[in-house]
């Protein structure tokens, strides 16, 4: 019994073992499947996404996902995590907040104050309110890479 079980193995380790329930190769392609599929749904184009680096532990996957814009192109591979809840896998992709921008949204709305134009301040400081909820989604996406994804900074 005990040499079956070695020959399975060693067939497993060199065959698609993948394809049989059970297995944690077939857990872990199944997971990995869905990952993607759930970074996937977050892109314009869903069948166009392509991946990289992408890795599985438990319940938690991290990776790139790059995908094609409204024109066609593709647009440059951006971060995802994707857990799973339930059975059901769900992803964020990377908000890529653009904290430049921020500061002169915010350094306009100071300005109109200072120069008493209440109605480009209410713009300019409503945008700037808009972008601050932006920013926390940003630092709950960066919580999540950096202590759930076990990978440096690129």
């Amino acid at each position: 019994m005990g040499r079956n079980l070695l020959i399975i193995s060693m067939l497993c380790a060199a065959t698609a073992c993948d394809k049989i329930p059970g297995t944690e190769a077939h857990k872990l392609r199944t997971s990995m499947e869905g990952a993607r599929a759930a970074a996937a749904y977050g892109l314009i184009d869903p069948s166009s996404a392509q991946f990289r680096d992408v890795t599985v532990s438990n319940d938690f996957a991290c990776g790139e996902v790059n995908g094609k814009n409204r024109l066609g192109a593709y647009v440059g591979f951006i971060r995802f995590t994707a857990s799973r809840e339930d059975g059901k896998w769900t992803a964020e992709l990377d908000p890529q907040f653009d904290d430049q921008r921020f500061k002169q949204v915010q350094q306009d709305c100071q300005t109109a104050a200072a120069l008493h134009n209440p109605a480009l301040a209410q713009l300019s400081c409503h945008q700037a309110m808009d972008m601050a909820v932006e920013q926390s989604s940003q630092s709950g996406f960066d919580f999540k890479w950096k202590n759930f994804c076990h990978v440096n900074e690129r």
